[in-house]
């Protein structure tokens, strides 16, 4: 029988040592260089009138170019509490199928308005539901960045 000496299998498993190799974190993704929200405005015409203003951002040092597949580059979704989306009566934003583009320079931000209202029956370039509590939200739908705003609550009697 022959014996290996010690620092044989030493070297042996210091050997192993070097090569395990230990789960790493993949670096996270780079910020998009832009940004969307929503802010309520003042309401016209009364109290049971809602405003928000859908808004997206540069927040790079360089000008971004964004292409959309139809015409409506920011879309506002409204949800009840439960968080299901409700489509307003007559059935909301219409969208162009066409593709769209939107440049915005270093530091810009784009501001489109959004009006809900409280009825039962369409009503030309509003959002009307049901008389109730919700929530509102915006989502930009470019090709490269699907991004979506912070929740407002907000309630039209």
């Amino acid at each position: 029988m022959t014996r290996l000496p010690g620092f044989v299998l030493l070297a042996a498993l210091a050997s192993c040592s070097g090569s395990m190799t230990s789960p790493s974190t993949p670096p996270p993704a780079p910020a998009p260089p832009v940004t969307v929200g929503i802010e309520p405005l003042l309401a016209p015409n009364g109290s049971d009138t809602k405003s928000f203003g859908m808004v997206v951002g540069n927040v790079s040092q360089s000008p971004v170019d964004l292409t959309f597949p139809s015409s409506c580059q920011l879309v506002p979704h409204i949800v009840d509490n439960a968080g299901r989306e409700v489509t307003p009566i007559g059935g909301g934003q219409a969208c162009a199928t066409v593709i769209t583009h939107l440049s915005l320079p270093v530091s810009t931000s784009v501001l489109l308005t959004v009006i809900v209202v409280a009825g039962d029956a369409p009503v030309n370039t509003l959002l009307v539901v049901p008389p109730g509590d919700y929530m509102i939200y915006t989502s930009l739908e470019d090709d490269k960045y699907q991004l979506k705003s912070g929740r407002l609550s907000f309630t039209v009697r």
